[in-house]
């Protein structure tokens, strides 16, 4: 759950995002911004705007990790949508796994 609050542990969602663009970017990901918003909006459970509009709000510390280890795959080249285990094509999502292909 996200909250505003005065007290955390250095995980809001402005400090998570600049956290995984910064190890995106670093491993090289041509997209590393949009990949990092698509990623944080999934594992703290919010709008992508939400992480621009409020990035202050504190993320709890388990979606927290969710989102490191998000970014830990990504930074090894693996593919958002493997990640999230789905894939939007055309106007339909598609679940994924290991022994599928993607549209």
């Amino acid at each position: 759950m996200v909250a505003s609050t005065s007290h955390h542990d250095g995980s809001t969602l402005g400090a998570l995002m600049a956290d995984g663009v910064s190890a995106l970017n670093a491993a090289g990901i041509e997209n590393a911004r949009m990949d990092a918003r698509i990623l944080l909006a999934r594992a703290a459970g919010v709008d992508g705007g939400r992480i621009t509009a409020w990035p202050e709000d504190d993320v709890a510390p388990e979606k927290a990790a969710i989102f490191r280890d998000m970014i830990a795959r990504r930074a090894r080249h693996e593919p958002v949508g493997r990640i999230l285990g789905e894939r939007d094509f055309w106007r339909h999502t598609f679940k994924l796994a290991p022994d599928t292909l993607e549209p």
